[in-house]
């Protein structure tokens, strides 16, 4: 069939190799990029904003505890009582925190589940803390808050701290098998090029070796007999 074919024709048939890997080359290309884009959106959308839920419930952690000791140097009652409603909203915020950081990230659940029991029973043993300084018995509701809360509060900001770094460790190994698969795609386009490429230039010197340099040798050998 390429015997029939003029030089220029063949020449085009030549290119044919190239041409089609490199129309396959950047449909995979396409395909792994959008696909690699939809997956960077959803650690985005999904482990990133359940880090920072969790974050987020780990400072209320912290003004829990900064509440109650500010709900205990407080003398005037009715002042005391508008601190003990901003610890109940404080408790309403850390839930709702974890509770959109478990829908973000179930394969963490019990983990974010176990962090929010700790601070539950934190909260409940901060009752009788609560209602001493209510009362203005400061002294009752310091010791309360040394010798039982305070480590309790610690328990449940590091019990949280630990799950930070896991969702930490989990985004940087999701982030790096998603550059890996990047590079992966680069480099398998590349080949594919230089495949085409390479099956490319072969036929075509293969062409230019049997249309136009063996007809010259011949025509010159002719000349050469003449």
């Amino acid at each position: 069939m390429l015997g029939n074919l003029k030089i220029r024709k063949k020449l085009l048939v030549a290119l044919l190799p190239l041409g089609l890997l490199v129309l396959a080359a950047t449909f995979y290309s396409s395909i792994e990029m959008v696909r690699i884009d939809r997956w960077y959106s959803e650690l985005i959308d999904r482990d990133v904003k359940a880090l920072q839920n969790v974050t987020d419930a780990r400072a209320k952690t912290t003004q829990f505890g900064q509440y109650l000791y500010k709900e205990i140097a407080e003398p005037d009652e009715a002042r005391s009582r508008a601190i003990d409603e901003s610890l109940n909203q404080t408790v309403a915020e850390y839930h709702a925190y974890e509770q959109a950081a478990e829908g973000e990230s179930p394969a963490l659940a019990p983990q974010i589940e176990a962090a929010g029991a700790l601070f539950d029973r934190t909260v409940e043993d901060a009752r009788p803390i609560r209602d001493a300084a209510i009362k203005d018995d400061a002294q009752t509701a310091m010791r309360g808050m040394r010798t039982m809360l305070e480590p309790e509060l610690e328990k449940s900001q590091q019990s949280l701290i630990d799950l930070v770094a896991r969702m930490h460790e989990l985004v940087d190994s999701e982030s790096a098998d998603l550059t890996v698969r990047t590079h992966r795609t680069f480099i398998i386009t590349w080949i594919v090029i230089l495949i085409g490429l390479t099956a490319s230039v072969g036929f075509a010197v293969f062409v230019v070796q049997k249309e136009v340099a063996d007809r010259l040798e011949g025509f010159r050998a002719q000349i050469l007999d003449v």
